[in-house]
């Protein structure tokens, strides 16, 4: 008979540096979160102090984001807005009103209290320009902006292929191409060209920004510094778990994990993509324990993935503060957390009069589409 752990808590409470409160993703408009003191109650029985809303937007939902949840809570909540990308319509590549009108955007919503931006997988997927044009992550008008966040102080987060962090554990092929196989489902079905033939990805704009620019990736994500080296080598970069310990990839190879994790602790982040009980005390297992052939799913479900079991990873107690808090702390900005927008915000270029509320050259720009 396998021995069954169940950790009452984690180690340290924890940090969600990926998750989603606002209301565009939902079905019904609302805010997935929920109301401010729902919220906390769920994190508290989760043993979160702090959350990190990807869903702020820019313009109005992002003030409605801001003032439902970091002005109330500041330390509890850390919004971070998008880009319009819908502005690189204003022209072709040649054209410099395009990253012109984003940095101004970009700087608007750090003054009104965004504290990291979010690259949505929308860009290099769908994203044209006024030609027509594909945009890929390294696009010289991306990488642009891009470089104004750096001068905001604002961590960028990017998706990446989920088949390289398994790739970085030495996981087995088979189970890092089908997780990238997962990744561009929705690329094969649109005809837009698969991620191993797009050469512009998220590394590719991570090289083409300076050293100085670039420090820290989750999932894959890229954080300013105010200088010394930039982390050049993806094996460097932070990445967060999302969901791989609920689809089963983790957990099926958990001495590679612990192999990855080791030598670099400060190279993943542990997320919560669901905050039920159930959920997040088999992350604690997961992280925690030396468990043998457990249920990787939720109870009384089918298994998502497929019909097979998860081991625990019994990382050392030393480790488990950076997976659970400290990664998350430095690539949120969630330390110090608060106030309404940054000095370097304050003193940017002057505010893009109405950008993010009306229309520009023609253009609908009222936050909404991805």
């Amino acid at each position: 008979m396998a021995p069954s752990t169940e950790p009452p808590a984690p180690a340290v409470a924890g940090i969600d540096a990926h998750n989603h409160l606002g209301r565009w993703l939902s079905a019904d408009g609302s805010f997935v979160g929920g109301p401010l003191d729902e919220l906390v109650e769920l994190m508290a029985g989760a043993q979160l102090t702090t959350v990190v809303n990807l869903d702020g937007r820019w313009g109005e939902e992002l003030e409605e984001n801001l003032e439902r949840y970091d002005r109330r809570d500041p330390r509890r909540v850390v919004t971070f807005c998008h880009l319009d990308w819908r502005l690189l319509q204003l022209g072709d590549a040649a054209s410099p009103e395009c990253q012109r009108v984003l940095a101004e955007q970009l700087a608007d919503s750090a003054r009104r209290g965004a504290r990291g931006v979010k690259v949505w997988k929308d860009l290099g997927l769908g994203v044209r320009d006024a030609s027509g044009a594909l945009v890929l992550p390294d696009d010289p008008r991306v990488v642009g902006v891009l470089r104004v966040a750096g001068e905001l102080g604002l961590p960028v987060l990017i998706h990446g292929r989920p088949g390289g962090l398994l790739r970085a554990a030495g996981c087995r092929q088979r189970a890092a191409r089908q997780a990238d196989r997962d990744a561009v489902v929705v690329v094969q079905r649109s005809g837009l060209p698969h991620l191993r033939a797009t050469p512009g990805g998220p590394a590719c704009a991570r090289r083409r920004l300076p050293r100085d620019d670039v420090r820290r990736s989750s999932r894959r994500g890229m954080r300013p510094r105010r200088g010394g080296r930039g982390a050049r080598d993806p094996a460097q970069l932070p990445v967060d778990t999302s969901g791989r310990l609920r689809r089963a990839r983790l957990g099926r190879q958990p001495r590679r994990f612990q192999a990855l994790v080791e030598p670099r602790p400060e190279c993943c982040s542990r997320t919560a993509c669901s905050w039920t009980p159930a959920a997040v005390r088999r992350w604690w297992r997961f992280l925690e324990t030396a468990d043998e052939h457990f249920d990787y799913g939720e109870p009384g479900r089918p298994p998502e993935q497929g019909n097979w079991r998860i081991s625990g990873a019994a990382l050392p107690r030393t480790l488990l503060p950076a997976l659970y808090r400290d990664n998350a702390a430095r690539c949120s900005a969630s330390e110090g957390a608060g106030g309404r927008g940054s000095a370097k915000a304050e003193s940017a270029s002057p505010r893009h009069a109405g950008a993010n509320a009306r229309a520009v050259g023609g253009l609908d720009l009222q936050p909404g589409g991805q």
